[in-house]
C-alpha cells in the first residue's frame, strides 16, 4: 500500500500518475519513497555559482549532483532530471511513500505552521534504511501562491534556525560547517541584492543575521 502527497499549488503532468504507478507496481522492497520529477524549478541567485567551487565542496558546504545532503546539513537542490535517479532527498509537495513506513516515521512537530527542511528532515530519517528515487517521466509544475506565506524577514529568520534544529539534531553532520555554509549563503544573497538592485530581499537577510546571532547563544532543548 502506498500514500501519496500533493500540495494544493501541484499541477502534475496528464500521464505522471499513471507512470508512477508503474513504477511502485516492480519498485524493489528497498525503495521507500519517490518523488514526481519537477519540471519548473526554482532560480537561482546570479552568485549560486559560488556554490560550485572546489573549496566549497571539498569542505562539504556544497555538491553538484541533485538530491544530495552533505556534510554541513545543507542539501542540494532536485533539479529536472532525464532518467530515473536515487536521491537522498526530495521535496514532500509531490511524492509516494510506502504506507507501512508512515506508522514508524512522522514529520517532526517542530517544523510547525509555514515551515522549512521538515521534507529534509523526513527523507533523511527514512533513507538511512530505504532508498528514494526521483521517477523521471512523472513531471509535475510546482505554481507557488504568494498569499498565505510568511513575509521575508520570518522567512529568513527560519531558514537559518531550522537548518541550525538539523543539524545540531543529527550529530553526524558538521556544525561549524553548517555555520560558514550559512555565512556563504548570506553573502550570496546580500551580494546578489545590490547587483540586482532588489531592495525586497533585504528583509529575509536581515533575519538570517538576526537568527544568526541569536543561534549563538541558544542551544537545544
Amino acid at each position: 500500500a502506498l500514500i501519496g502527497f500533493l500540495d494544493d499549488d501541484v499541477v502534475l503532468d496528464g500521464r505522471a500518475l499513471g507512470v508512477m504507478m508503474e513504477f511502485w507496481e516492480s519498485a524493489a522492497e528497498e525503495i521507500g519513497g519517490a518523488s514526481f520529477n519537477l519540471v519548473n524549478g526554482p532560480s537561482q541567485p546570479s552568485l549560486a555559482w559560488l556554490k560550485h567551487l572546489p573549496v566549497s565542496q571539498r569542505l562539504g558546504f556544497y555538491g553538484n549532483k541533485s538530491g544530495m545532503i552533505l556534510p554541513s546539513g545543507f542539501q542540494t537542490i532536485v533539479r529536472y532530471l532525464a532518467r530515473d535517479e536515487y536521491v537522498q532527498w526530495f521535496p514532500s509537495s509531490a511524492g509516494v511513500w510506502r504506507r507501512s513506513l508512515l506508522a514508524e516515521y512522522r514529520f517532526d512537530e517542530w517544523f510547525e505552521g509555514y515551515s522549512y527542511l521538515e521534507d529534509l528532515d523526513f527523507c533523511y530519517r527514512i533513507g538511512k534504511g530505504q532508498k528514494l528515487m526521483i521517477v523521471a517521466k512523472a513531471e509535475y509544475h510546482h505554481f507557488p501562491s504568494p498569499s498565505g506565506r510568511p513575509s521575508s524577514y520570518f522567512f529568513g529568520v527560519r531558514e537559518v534556525k531550522n537548518r541550525l534544529y538539523f543539524v545540531r539534531k543529527n550529530s553526524e553532520f558538521s556544525e561549524a560547517k553548517c555555520y560558514l555554509a550559512l555565512l556563504l549563503r548570506i553573502l550570496i544573497s546580500l551580494v546578489s541584492t545590490i547587483r540586482e538592485k532588489k531592495i525586497s530581499y533585504l528583509p529575509r537577510i536581515g533575519g538570517n543575521v538576526v537568527a544568526l546571532f541569536q543561534s549563538v547563544f541558544e542551544r537545544p532543548s
